[in-house]
């Protein structure tokens, strides 16, 4: 392959084939672990063909191992992933940390790409997914070009992007709608897709698909290594079509870059084929729109029956076949010796002694019709060459098992050059730590978030607070009046410790233009640093960063490896996930982490403007609310210091009455989360909460709330 990589889905076997057919450089797929848990995906055999049929015809092959993997699950991936591992698979594309540690320790030859589920939305996420070892990063589907090009020119790392095909409203992997709404988590790969659903009546959450075509040329000349189709959940027919359009079109510009213009044609197949009321370029030249969105219906548009005999067509057609050069040898007296030649491939075979000819002897032109009878392989006769002159007989049908023999051998030598050896796999330490003792549990700290500065004046007069987590931008808009609370409040004899909260996007450079962020930063008022994103971890750590790190809640350490690898970074304290049951948090314990216990939880973080969809972007912070078709409203927090919305779930989760959960699994701090709520109510949570840790008798929060997921986890 030379230049940028065409990256097709396949949901099956046929979806594999067709993207193969249609001209796909590299198909990627999924078996029992991906983020497509609805696919029809691969069976274990088939994802064994595919890489074989790949490898054969010079394609390459990823699997998707794309979701948070539980403790019980993470342990049994080597396992699963070895027949595939030692049949050369070309890449596996991870979102969860600590699948990144073990398969980097596991199996340090396969090469490890970072999902989009990451949220890579800056060169800091790259260069640390680079420290852990990926050999590849699928940005956030968020980025400009202008983004893309800047990281492209400071990294070596080659970088992947979405080109065609559905685009999420939320920024991928801090989703939790479909999760917190039911138990399909976007994380598992089971998302219910609740963003194509009306709210306010129309459908403020639906993004139009992505369309390129126009763009190609400056994707192409950002320097992208990959250009990734989604799509696998998607017929072959699509796959097709989409496939075969791209190829078209990248071959066009490398042929011609001055003259390059779209087909016409090509571009209304494509829309009228499968789109969500038309296509958009996505985020490349645009931060976010209403153009964007689909607003007044939900629906795919199919193509007609002549768009579908057409791929129809397009699918049957096999892949461009393998040259192979042939010599051969027919003495009389002597075996047959016919040597193949395939690229860098040679390999020879020898057949029945070459009788003397009683009539006519084999000729030149017979020889060739047998030999070049390759159908059904993955070659073609491009040349073939005799020695010996001797009129010499040899029945046809032996010539024909020469030339399966012959096919047969060359392929598997150049299946060969792919495979891996079994010692290319090390043994992974177990999961050994002690568990934890068995100590009273006391007192946890009452950690605070806050999102406005009345709910910050509330837990500053608490001398319950034990930590409280400011947003950067509240306190650069309030750093005075905040410094000297503050201060007071130290001198008090009930000191808090300060978190600063920073972006949970973090872009465009973010700690590099932003010279107050980094300020702050240092700044030694704060005790610690709310983290909630690759690129300030990495930011932290190479800037020797020596207080506390707390990882939020998209930070997810699902897994004792994940726990471990960030650990190992510079992170001191977790939020409990909270896409775990009540079994599961037990099993796992959390001596030393940070229970959510009250708060709306963050649904979706996305790059879109609600005001903007509905009207228009009023550039000042505030918080809106969408209804659903149920009339539930969902708080929305426009962050427009780093332009982004915030949707948040319809009431918060409570766990109040789980004291007895909290005393097993021994939390550091408990915290509550406040969003929309006033002072008075800020105040009247941290009442409640500080007496629920001594231990008093409390009469039931008279707020509508849920449990979220203790009850009834993820699957």
């Amino acid at each position: 392959m030379n230049g940028t990589e065409l990256l097709a889905p396949a949901g099956d076997y046929e979806c594999f084939l067709a993207a193969v057919n249609a001209g796909a450089d590299a198909v990627y797929l999924g078996g029992n672990y991906s983020a497509r848990a609805y696919a029809k995906n691969f069976t274990d055999e088939e994802i064994l063909r595919a890489i074989d049929h790949a490898h054969l015809y010079g394609r390459k092959v990823y699997m998707t191992l794309n979701i948070l993997l539980k403790d019980k699950e993470i342990g049994g991936i080597t396992s699963y992933l070895r027949p595939f591992y030692l049949a050369g698979l070309d890449g596996v594309i991870v979102q969860d940390i600590g699948l990144f540690g073990l398969l980097r320790k596991a199996m340090p030859d396969l090469p490890l790409h970072a999902s989009t589920q990451m949220a890579v939305t800056d060169i800091a996420g790259v260069e640390l997914l680079s420290k852990l070892g990926a050999k590849r990063v699928v940005l956030a589907r968020e980025l400009s070009l202008d983004e893309i090009q800047n990281i492209r020119e400071r990294s070596d790392m080659p970088l992947e992007c979405f080109i065609h095909g559905a685009l999420c409203y939320s920024y991928s992997g801090k989703c939790l709608m479909s999760s917190m709404l039911g138990d399909r988590s976007g994380n598992r790969g089971r998302c219910a897709q609740p963003c194509r659903l009306p709210y306010d009546g129309e459908y403020l959450l639906s993004c139009r698909d992505i369309c390129t075509l126009e763009l190609l040329p400056s994707l192409i000349e950002a320097g992208i290594a990959s250009f990734k189709i989604e799509g696998r959940m998607k017929s072959p027919d699509y796959v097709t079509l989409v496939t075969s359009v791209y190829r078209k079109h990248m071959d066009l510009y490398k042929a011609d870059p001055a003259g390059y213009t779209v087909d016409g044609e090509d571009l209304k197949r494509l829309q009228e084929l499968y789109g969500r009321c038309g296509h958009s370029s996505g985020y490349y030249i645009q931060h976010n729109g209403r153009n964007m969105i689909t607003v007044k219906k939900p629906g795919y548009e199919k193509g007609d029956a002549k768009d579908r005999q057409m791929m129809n067509g397009l699918l049957r057609n096999d892949p461009t076949p393998l040259p192979v050069d042939l010599s051969a040898t027919f003495r009389q007296g002597e075996a047959v010796r016919v040597t193949a030649e395939s690229h860098d491939v040679s390999v020879t075979v020898t057949g029945p002694v070459a009788e003397p000819a009683k009539t006519r002897g084999l000729g030149i032109d017979e020889i060739k019709k047998q030999f070049g009878k390759m159908g059904g392989t993955p070659f073609y006769l491009r040349d073939l060459k005799i020695e010996g002159k001797d009129p010499v007989f040899l029945p046809v049908s032996s010539l024909n098992a020469m030339r399966r023999e012959l096919t047969g051998v060359l392929s598997e030598k150049i299946l060969q050059g792919f495979r891996r050896e079994e010692a290319g796999i090390f043994a992974v330490p177990k999961d050994d730590r002690e568990p934890d003792p068995e100590v009273p549990y006391t007192h946890p700290d009452l950690h605070v978030q806050v999102t406005n500065l009345a709910q910050a004046k509330a837990a500053f007069a608490s001398d319950e607070v034990g930590i409280l987590s400011v947003p950067y931008d509240l306190f650069l808009q309030n750093e005075k009046e905040i410094r000297e609370i503050h201060l007071k409040r130290k001198g008090s004899g009930h000191p808090l410790l300060l978190y600063l909260q920073l972006s949970c996007i973090c872009r465009n450079n973010y700690f590099e233009t932003g010279e107050r962020i980094a300020g702050l930063i240092a700044d030694p008022v704060f005790d610690g640093i709310l983290i909630d994103n690759y690129e300030s971890l990495q930011y932290l750590r190479e800037n020797g960063y020596d207080r506390e790190i707390l990882a939020d809640l998209h930070l997810y350490a699902l897994n004792a490896y994940a726990h471990s690898v960030l650990s190992e970074y510079g992170v001191t304290r977790f939020t409990v996930p909270v896409e775990l049951n009540r079994a599961e948090l037990s099993a796992r314990g959390m001596t030393g982490e940070d229970l959510i216990v009250y708060g709306r939880l963050p649904l979706m973080v996305s790059a879109q403007c609600i005001k903007k969809t509905k009207d228009k972007c009023t550039k000042r912070y505030e918080t809106v609310s969408i209804g659903d078709r149920y009339h539930v409203d969902f708080p929305v927090l426009c962050k427009c210091s780093d332009c982004y919305n915030v949707i948040c779930n319809s009431v918060p989760v409570s766990l109040h009455d789980e004291t007895a959960l909290m005393r097993k699994i021994k939390p550091a701090s408990l915290r509550l989360l406040f969003t929309t709520e006033t002072g008075e109510d800020t105040a009247e949570r941290i009442r409640y909460y500080a007496a629920l840790i001594k231990g008093l008798d409390l009469d039931k929060p008279d707020y509508p709330y849920t449990k979220g997921h203790l009850s009834r986890g993820v699957q």
